[in-house]
C-alpha cells in the first residue's frame, strides 16, 4: 500500500474545504420594506370638455377600457361626415369616364384629318389634345381629393378619440377626482388608477451587502406585522432595481423586488422583509 505525501493531503483537504466554503450560502434580510403597487396611475383627459360617464371607486377596470368619456356628439358627427366623403368616389369615377370621352374625341377628330386634309384646324386639334390631357389631369385632381378625405376621417377619429380615456392595465379605481357632468380642461386629472396584483417591496441595502445583490435575483418576501392576509406566507420576488448611489448618512442603498400578488397577500402601505439567498463564493470574489 502506498501512502500519499503529507503535503499532498494537506493541500487536497485545503481544496475540499474551499469547494465547501464555495457552495455555503449567506442569507441577506432587509426588514421594514415598504409595499407599493408596481403599477399605479393618475389619469387625465386630453381635450376639453364636459364628462359623460366615469367610473365610481372600486370599480374593477380592463386594460384597455374606456373608463372615462367626454360629451362627444359633435367629434362622432364630423367623424360620420368625414367617413362620408372619405368613401365618396363619384368624382373619380366621373373622371376617368370623362378622361375615356375626350380620348376618343382626339383620336377621332385625328382620324377625320389624316382622312380630309385641312377639315380640321391646327388650333381645333389643340383644343381637342388639351381637353383630353385636362381629363387626365382631373382624374389625379379627384384622386387627390380623396386621399386628402381620407386624412381627414383619421384626423376626426383621432380627435374623438381624444375625448375617451383608457385604461393603461387593468386595475381598481382606486379615486375619482371629477364627476358627471363636471367641466375639465386638457391635461386635467379625473381618476386615479391602480393595481395590486403585482407590487413593489422598497427598502434599504447595507452598502457591503450591495457587491452581491444584483438585478434579476430571485428573492422570497415576507409579510410583516398582524393583520395581513398571509402573515406565514411567503411569496417569490425577483430584484428588479439596484440603487448605484449611497445615503452617506446611513451608508445603505435603495433596493426593491416586484412580486407577483394575485390574492393581495401583501397590501401596500404596511411592510415586508426581503430574504435574499446570497452565495458566499460571490461574496468572496467581489471581496478581492
Amino acid at each position: 500500500m502506498k501512502w500519499l505525501p503529507h503535503s499532498l493531503i494537506v493541500a487536497l483537504s485545503m481544496m475540499s474545504i474551499g469547494f465547501a466554503a464555495d457552495d455555503s450560502k449567506t442569507m441577506i434580510r432587509i426588514a421594514g420594506c415598504r409595499i407599493r403597487p408596481a403599477e399605479q396611475v393618475t389619469l387625465a383627459v386630453n381635450q376639453s370638455g364636459i364628462i359623460g360617464t366615469v367610473p365610481h371607486e372600486g370599480d374593477e377596470v380592463a386594460e384597455d377600457d374606456c373608463i372615462v368619456r367626454l360629451e362627444d356628439e359633435v367629434a362622432r358627427t364630423t367623424l360620420a361626415i368625414a367617413e362620408k366623403e372619405a368613401a365618396n368616389e363619384t368624382d373619380i369615377r366621373y373622371s376617368e369616364k370623362a378622361s375615356e370621352v375626350a380620348r376618343l374625341e382626339y383620336d377621332q377628330a385625328i382620324k377625320v384629318n389624316e382622312s380630309v386634309k385641312g377639315s380640321l384646324t391646327v388650333i381645333e386639334l389643340r383644343r381637342r389634345k388639351l381637353e383630353m390631357e385636362r381629363s387626365v389631369l382631373q382624374i389625379e385632381q379627384a384622386e387627390y381629393k380623396q386621399a386628402v378625405a381620407t386624412l381627414k376621417r383619421d384626423e376626426a377619429n383621432a380627435l374623438l378619440k381624444a375625448f375617451h380615456v383608457s385604461a393603461p392595465f387593468s386595475g381598481t379605481v382606486n379615486k375619482v377626482l371629477k364627476h358627471k357632468g363636471e367641466a375639465v380642461r386638457a391635461g386635467e386629472p379625473v381618476l386615479e388608477l391602480v393595481s395590486t396584483r403585482r407590487v413593489r417591496v422598497e427598502g434599504f441595502l447595507d452598502v457591503g451587502d450591495r457587491r452581491c445583490v444584483r438585478s434579476g435575483m430571485e428573492v422570497i418576501v415576507e409579510p410583516e406585522g398582524p393583520g395581513q392576509k398571509g402573515e406565514n406566507v411567503k411569496l417569490k420576488g425577483k430584484i428588479t432595481f439596484v440603487d448605484t448611489l449611497a445615503q452617506a448618512v446611513t451608508r445603505q442603498v435603495r433596493v426593491w423586488a416586484d412580486v407577483e400578488n394575485p390574492d393581495e397577500v401583501l397590501l401596500p402601505g404596511l411592510t415586508a422583509t426581503i430574504h435574499i439567498s446570497c452565495s458566499s463564493s460571490s461574496v468572496a470574489k467581489t471581496d478581492r
